[in-house]
Protein backbone atom coordinates (compact mmCIF):
# COMPACT_ATOMS: atom_id res chain seq x y z
CA UNK A 1 0.00 0.00 0.00
CA UNK A 2 0.91 3.54 -0.40
CA UNK A 3 0.02 6.83 1.06
CA UNK A 4 0.48 10.38 -0.78
CA UNK A 5 1.49 13.14 1.52
CA UNK A 6 1.30 16.68 0.00
CA UNK A 7 3.75 19.54 0.98
CA UNK A 8 1.59 21.91 0.76
CA UNK A 9 -1.60 20.94 2.55
CA UNK A 10 0.09 18.11 5.00
CA UNK A 11 -3.15 15.96 3.89
CA UNK A 12 -1.84 12.06 3.77
CA UNK A 13 -4.22 10.14 1.31
CA UNK A 14 -4.37 6.97 0.56
CA UNK A 15 -4.20 6.51 -3.58
CA UNK A 16 -8.01 6.66 -4.02
CA UNK A 17 -8.27 10.04 -2.88
CA UNK A 18 -9.63 8.83 1.06
CA UNK A 19 -8.29 11.28 3.74
CA UNK A 20 -5.72 9.44 6.79
CA UNK A 21 -4.47 12.14 8.00
CA UNK A 22 -2.87 15.46 8.60
CA UNK A 23 0.37 16.68 9.52
CA UNK A 24 3.31 19.23 8.17
CA UNK A 25 6.75 19.09 7.15
CA UNK A 26 9.56 22.07 7.58
CA UNK A 27 9.61 25.19 9.62
CA UNK A 28 8.97 29.02 9.70
CA UNK A 29 10.94 29.95 13.23
CA UNK A 30 12.96 26.58 14.44
CA UNK A 31 16.57 27.47 16.28
CA UNK A 32 18.04 25.78 13.36
CA UNK A 33 16.03 29.12 10.61
CA UNK A 34 17.06 31.83 12.26
CA UNK A 35 16.54 33.91 9.23
CA UNK A 36 12.63 32.68 9.28
CA UNK A 37 12.26 31.66 6.19
CA UNK A 38 8.96 30.23 5.24
CA UNK A 39 9.70 26.07 4.82
CA UNK A 40 6.65 24.77 6.88
CA UNK A 41 4.32 23.21 4.22
CA UNK A 42 6.19 25.35 1.18
CA UNK A 43 7.10 23.04 -1.78
CA UNK A 44 9.33 25.67 -2.91
CA UNK A 45 11.93 25.31 0.12
CA UNK A 46 12.08 21.41 -0.25
CA UNK A 47 16.04 21.62 -0.72
CA UNK A 48 17.00 24.11 2.17
CA UNK A 49 18.24 21.33 4.95
CA UNK A 50 16.59 21.52 8.27
CA UNK A 51 13.82 24.45 6.82
CA UNK A 52 11.62 23.50 4.31
CA UNK A 53 9.77 19.76 4.17
CA UNK A 54 11.22 16.89 2.62
CA UNK A 55 11.79 16.35 -0.54
CA UNK A 56 9.33 15.24 -3.27
CA UNK A 57 9.24 11.58 -4.41
CA UNK A 58 8.88 8.39 -3.14
CA UNK A 59 9.67 6.86 0.56
CA UNK A 60 9.75 3.76 2.03
CA UNK A 61 8.06 3.90 5.34
CA UNK A 62 9.50 1.91 8.51
CA UNK A 63 9.82 -0.20 10.47
CA UNK A 64 7.85 1.49 13.20
CA UNK A 65 9.82 2.17 16.62
CA UNK A 66 7.88 2.49 19.50
CA UNK A 67 10.04 4.69 21.08
CA UNK A 68 13.20 6.78 19.72
CA UNK A 69 15.72 8.64 21.87
CA UNK A 70 15.10 11.82 20.77
CA UNK A 71 11.82 12.20 18.43
CA UNK A 72 9.67 9.61 20.99
CA UNK A 73 6.90 7.07 20.56
CA UNK A 74 5.28 5.65 17.27
CA UNK A 75 8.14 7.37 14.62
CA UNK A 76 9.11 5.61 11.49
CA UNK A 77 12.16 6.42 9.04
CA UNK A 78 11.59 7.40 5.82
CA UNK A 79 13.98 6.19 3.02
CA UNK A 80 13.83 7.98 -0.14
CA UNK A 81 14.01 5.68 -3.00
CA UNK A 82 13.27 7.93 -5.75
CA UNK A 83 13.24 11.47 -6.60
CA UNK A 84 15.85 14.59 -5.90
CA UNK A 85 17.16 14.58 -2.50
CA UNK A 86 19.10 18.06 -2.28
CA UNK A 87 21.63 15.96 -0.49
CA UNK A 88 18.77 15.46 2.48
CA UNK A 89 17.74 12.21 4.39
CA UNK A 90 17.49 10.92 7.66
CA UNK A 91 13.36 12.02 7.62
CA UNK A 92 10.98 10.05 9.96
CA UNK A 93 6.98 10.09 10.42
CA UNK A 94 7.01 11.28 14.02
CA UNK A 95 4.96 13.31 16.85
CA UNK A 96 4.56 17.11 17.38
CA UNK A 97 6.62 18.73 20.33
CA UNK A 98 4.89 18.95 23.23
CA UNK A 99 5.89 22.35 23.86
CA UNK A 100 3.76 24.97 23.24
CA UNK A 101 6.34 27.47 22.48
CA UNK A 102 7.44 25.40 19.59
CA UNK A 103 4.43 22.97 18.35
CA UNK A 104 4.11 22.94 15.04
CA UNK A 105 7.97 24.45 14.14
CA UNK A 106 9.64 20.89 15.26
CA UNK A 107 10.02 19.54 11.93
CA UNK A 108 13.02 19.86 10.30
CA UNK A 109 11.63 18.26 6.89
CA UNK A 110 10.53 15.38 8.86
CA UNK A 111 6.70 14.60 8.62
CA UNK A 112 4.99 15.38 11.67
CA UNK A 113 1.46 13.81 12.66
CA UNK A 114 -0.04 14.08 16.10
CA UNK A 115 -0.72 10.30 17.62
CA UNK A 116 -3.96 9.92 16.24
CA UNK A 117 -3.22 10.48 12.71
CA UNK A 118 0.33 8.15 13.37
CA UNK A 119 -1.56 5.31 14.40
CA UNK A 120 -3.87 5.70 11.27
CA UNK A 121 -1.18 5.76 9.01
CA UNK A 122 0.71 2.75 11.50
CA UNK A 123 -2.56 0.67 10.87
CA UNK A 124 -2.47 0.59 7.76
CA UNK A 125 0.51 -0.44 7.25
CA UNK A 126 1.90 1.69 4.18
CA UNK A 127 4.67 0.22 2.20
CA UNK A 128 5.59 3.85 0.59
CA UNK A 129 4.55 7.32 1.12
CA UNK A 130 4.84 9.47 -2.30
CA UNK A 131 5.52 12.97 -1.71
CA UNK A 132 4.09 15.48 -3.76
CA UNK A 133 4.02 19.55 -4.35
Amino acid sequence: MNLNFSQSTGLITKDDGTSVAHGWAGNDSNPENPQRIHGKLNPDKQALHKIGPLPQGVYSVGPWEEKHGHLGAMVAPLTQISGETFGRDAFYIHGPDRDPATYGQESLGCIVVPHAGRQAIKDLGPETVTVTA
